[in-house]
């Protein structure tokens, strides 16, 4: 993972599956190119799932506890 710059983000998770990944993709056929020519050729890996964002409904910006 760490040697994939396409790879953004990796999270070990807790339920069905064992990592949360978030990737960059110019669309859907370099995802599928990445998805079947990378990801799916690590080692260890036995399935996958994909969610794509449609669009984004809340952007992150940033995290603030307001202390009051």
């Amino acid at each position: 993972m760490r040697a994939m710059p396409e790879v953004l983000e990796c999270h070990l998770i807790s339920g069905d599956f064992d990592f949360l990944m978030r990737v960059a993709a110019e669309g859907a056929v370099q995802y599928e190119r990445l998805y079947r020519d990378r990801l799916a050729l690590l080692p260890h890996v036995s399935q996958m799932r994909t969610l794509m964002s449609l669009s984004t409904v809340k952007p992150f910006e940033g995290f603030h506890i307001d202390e009051t």
